[in-house]
């Protein structure tokens, strides 16, 4: 990273593949990707559950549901931080990451085609929280 005066104002650079971008403009990109990550984990984690409760097994997956639950909780306030900027947006995506990948563990212990779809979608939410709060580091 590095650090540029020009103007009484300090703009910090940092380089990524070759290039140098500045840094708020990395910060704005990953935290739009995280955003739109976030709503889509959030509507897969709500498609699950209800689909998980006309399982017939739906008592195996109170686990599961629960956590479907956390995880749609967490994406939707982790949206309202990162849009509003708030200065504890980085500490909810980093909870957001660990609870993303909590969620994608539980759905992963069932075969149906909705719970792995969501475990995908979880994790890869998981992974945009990680590169947002890399951008803001």
């Amino acid at each position: 990273m590095t650090n540029i005066k020009f103007v009484n104002k300090i703009y910090r650079f940092r380089e990524v593949k070759g290039k140098w971008v500045l840094l708020e403009m990395l910060i704005i990109k990953n935290m739009q990707s995280c955003i739109d990550a976030c709503k889509e984990c959030l509507q897969a984690c709500e498609e699950c559950f209800t689909l998980c409760l006309r399982e017939a097994d739906v008592k195996s997956r109170v686990n599961c549901i629960e956590m479907l639950r956390d995880c749609v909780d967490i994406c939707e306030l982790a949206i309202g931080y990162m849009s509003r900027g708030s200065k504890y947006a980085q500490d909810i995506c980093n909870t957001c990451a660990t609870i993303c990948d909590a969620c994608a563990k539980d759905c992963e212990m069932f075969q149906d085609a909705h719970c792995k779809k969501c475990a995908e979608i979880c994790r890869r939410c998981a992974d945009e929280c990680r590169k947002m709060n890399m951008a803001m580091v």
